[in-house]
């Protein structure tokens, strides 16, 4: 309810985000939320032709995104969709941090992204027994902090409220991202 709040999440963490815009929240002290996926992690994303190539961040650029102010969260082990998915010991699979992967961030992985952004209500009741709180894409709504929905910004999205709303788009352009943030700001 509080208009002021904003959170910043990362959601699939790749290496770009390690090297362009941790050095942005770090300069700034913004604290970043960073769902990530076990199965993922250091590999490339060769198997997603939609996205543009890239690798997923390694656990060592992790560590360091925690350094820099980043908590790890928790998006599954393997990105399936988990609301065709009705059998319990399936879904607790996909909800249970790996001990490995607990060790990377030991005071994180508190809140949960629904990969693909969804969810039926036998995963809901799941992941209230393990995460303080879950994020939706568009079966959420703003009240229930097990299905808050993001706003992921698109060219058709439409904000609401008195608000003042600033796209970068960055295209192998990282390098210059410090200097537009700190423009933005001036």
């Amino acid at each position: 309810n509080n208009s002021e709040h904003v959170v910043i999440t990362f959601d699939g963490v790749y290496s770009n985000i390690f090297d362009f815009a941790m050095p942005i929240m770090k300069k700034f002290g913004y604290v970043f939320e960073l769902f990530i996926t076990s199965d993922y992690i250091g590999k490339s994303n060769d198997f997603d032709v939609v996205e543009p190539e890239a690798n997923f961040a390694s656990k060592d650029e992790l560590s360091e995104l925690i350094k820099a102010g980043g908590r790890l969260q928790w998006h599954s082990i393997s990105h399936k969709n988990l609301k065709d998915i009705k059998d319990s010991k399936e879904i607790i699979f996909e909800l249970e941090i790996p001990p490995e992967i607990k060790k990377i961030d030991n005071k994180g992985f508190s809140w949960f992204a629904y990969p693909h952004g969804e969810f039926n209500q036998e995963v809901l009741n799941e992941t209230k027994k393990y995460f303080k709180g879950a994020v939706s894409c568009n079966q959420g709504n703003e009240n229930d902090l097990y299905i808050l929905n993001r706003v992921t910004v698109e060219n058709h999205t439409k904000l609401n409220h008195n608000k003042i709303s600033i796209i970068v788009p960055c295209y192998n352009y990282g390098a210059y991202l410090t200097e537009a943030m700190e423009s933005i700001l001036k």
